[in-house]
C-alpha cells in the first residue's frame, strides 16, 4: 500500500496516524491540529481538561478525541500507543506547543516508504522563547522519539523523564519540530514546574538510596541503560542548579541567545534548585512542625508575582528595554542573596542554607518576569525560526 498521498499544492502527505496529548490546551489545540492536518487519523487523548480543549478538538472532522485520567506519565503514554487503533501502521506523536514544519512532513512522507525494520524514528526541536529560537540555552541538539510503530515501543515505569524502549531498529530524521512551550504564558510554565518538580524529588531521593556502583555497571546494559545512568548520575550532583547555569550559560553559549538566553537559563537553575530543596524535605524524619512544604511556598510566590503584575496597571505602556529587565532580573536576585547569606546568616548552615538563600533569591525573578510578560506579552508572540515554513491546511477542516 503507498504510504504517501499528493495534494494538488504538490506537497506529499504520509500516511501516519497522529496523536496529541492535551491537559487545558484551549489556546494552542485548534493551531496544533491544522498543523498535523495533512493526516486523516489524528487523535487527541485528553486528561480531562477543565477548558474547552475537548469541544475545540471535535469541530475538526479527521480528529477523534479520547478522555482518559493522567495517572503516571509512562502509563498514560503507553495507553496512548497500545489501547487506540489507529489507521495507519506510523503514528506521530505530538504534545498541543508543538507545530509541524513543510519540511518535516515531506521528510516523513519519504521515509517511512524506507522499511528497512525500522522501529522508531527520533527528532531535533527548536525552542521558541521571547519570539526567537533558543539555539545555544537549550542543550540543542536533544533528540525526542516523536515518529513511532505503536506496537513495536513502550515507556519504561519511572515516576518522571520516562525513556521510550524500542523494539528495532532506531533512525532520526533531519528535519525539526517547533517547540512553543512558553506561548500560554509564564505562569503555567511556573506552575507546571512546580508539579514536575514533586516528581523529579521523589525520584532523586529514590536515586539517593541505591548503589552507584550496581547502576554503573547495568550502564553496560544498552542505550537506554547508559541514558539512565547519566540522568541518576546528576541526580547526585552538589548545586545541581549553579552547575546547569554553568554548563548552558557559559559553556553552551547560552548568553549569545540574548535576554531570552539568559531568562531561559535562568528559569532551568531555579528550577533545579526546586528539586534539591523539595528532596531535602522529604527526607526529613517528621513533617510535623516543619516549614510549609517548598511546593507551597513557590505557589504562593507565584500567586503572588503574577497577581501583583496584572493590577499593576501596565498593559499599554512601552516595552521596556532589555537592559531594564536585565537590571531588575540580575540585581535585585543579587541583593536578596546577599541578604540572606550574610544578614540572615544562611551561610553559616551548609550548603542546605546556601542552597536556600539562591531559592528565595531565584523567587524574585517570578515577580520579574511576571510583570515584563504583562507589559510585552513575548511569550504568546510564537515566531518562527529563520528558514522554517510551519504547515498550513490549504482550507480549514473544522465544522
Amino acid at each position: 500500500m503507498n504510504s504517501t498521498t499528493d495534494t494538488e499544492s504538490g506537497l506529499s502527505q504520509p500516511r501516519v496516524s497522529v496523536l496529541i496529548l492535551t491537559k487545558n490546551e484551549e489556546k494552542n489545540i485548534a493551531s496544533c491540529i491544522r498543523s498535523c492536518s495533512w493526516s486523516d487519523d489524528i487523535v487527541v487523548l485528553d486528561s480531562c481538561s477543565e477548558d474547552s480543549t475537548r469541544e475545540i478538538a471535535k469541530r475538526f472532522s479527521n480528529v477523534r478525541v479520547i478522555v482518559r485520567p493522567f495517572d503516571t506519565e509512562y502509563l498514560h503514554r503507553n495507553f496512548g500507543l497500545h489501547e487506540i487503533d489507529y489507521r495507519h501502521p506510523w503514528v506521530y506523536i505530538c504534545d498541543a506547543d508543538e507545530r509541524l514544519p513543510v519540511g518535516l512532513i515531506d521528510e516523513m512522507a519519504c521515509r517511512i516508504l524506507d522499511d528497512d525494520g525500522v522501529a522508531a524514528y527520533q527528532l531535533r526541536y527548536k525552542n521558541m522563547f521571547m519570539g526567537r529560537w533558543l539555539r545555544h540555552a537549550t542543550s540543542y541538539p536533544v533528540w525526542i522519539m516523536r515518529l513511532v510503530r505503536p506496537r513495536r515501543v513502550s515507556y519504561e515505569e519511572r515516576a518522571t523523564n520516562v525513556h521510550p524502549v524500542v523494539d528495532g531498529k532506531l533512525g532520526r530524521l533531519s528535519e525539526h519540530f517547533i517547540h512553543y512551550s512558553f506561548n500560554l504564558g509564564l505562569r503555567r510554565w511556573f506552575e507546571k514546574h512546580n508539579f514536575y518538580s514533586d516528581a523529579e524529588a521523589e525520584e532523586l531521593t529514590r536515586v539517593r538510596t541505591t548503589s552507584f556502583l550496581a547502576e554503573t555497571r547495568s550502564m553496560l546494559r544498552g542505550e537506554l541503560s547508559r541514558r539512565r545512568w547519566m540522568k541518576n548520575t546528576s541526580f547526585r550532583l552538589p548545586f545541581r542548579g549553579r552547575l546547569r547555569w554553568l554548563v548552558d550559560y557559559l559553556l553552551r553559549r547560552g548568553w549569545s541567545d540574548g535576554v531570552a538566553g539568559y531568562t531561559y537559563c535562568r528559569l532551568i537553575c531555579l528550577y533545579e534548585d526546586w528539586i534539591w530543596l523539595k528532596a531535602k524535605q522529604l527526607s526529613l524524619p517528621d513533617p510535623d512542625g516543619q516549614p510549609d512544604p517548598v511546593a507551597v511556598v513557590i505557589a504562593r510566590r507565584i500567586e503572588a508575582g503574577f497577581t501583583a503584575a496584572a493590577d499593576s496597571g501596565n498593559v499599554g505602556k512601552p516595552r521596556p528595554s532589555g537592559f531594564g529587565y536585565l537590571a531588575r532580573a540580575i540585581l535585585v536576585p543579587k541583593w536578596v542573596l546577599l541578604r540572606e547569606l550574610i544578614i540572615q546568616g544562611r551561610v553559616f548552615r551548609g550548603p542546605r542554607g546556601v542552597l536556600e538563600a539562591y531559592f528565595l533569591s531565584g523567587l524574585t525573578l517570578i515577580d520579574a518576569v511576571a510583570d515584563y510578560e504583562r507589559i510585552s506579552d513575548w511569550s504568546i508572540d510564537d515566531g518562527v525560526p529563520p528558514g522554517e515554513l510551519l504547515y498550513k491546511p490549504p482550507a480549514d477542516t473544522a465544522d
